[in-house]
């Protein structure tokens, strides 16, 4: 993660975001009660989604 401990609010968790050297990226499996956009409203891809709830690039 980018930041993580570093909320203060729901609106404020741009610190779990995932870094571009995450092995959470891409790791993760769909199922089928997922739902369509992460916490960040990124989309969920439907193959090779990451683990956890940040669906976007590493930062």
């Amino acid at each position: 993660m980018v930041k993580p401990g570093s909320a203060t609010s729901v609106d404020d968790a741009d610190g779990y975001r995932l870094k571009k050297s995450s092995p959470a990226l891409g790791s993760g499996v769909r199922l089928p009660q997922d739902a369509a956009r992460d916490f960040f409203g990124n989309r969920v891809p439907a193959a090779h989604p990451n683990m956890g709830a940040y669906q976007g690039p590493g930062v």
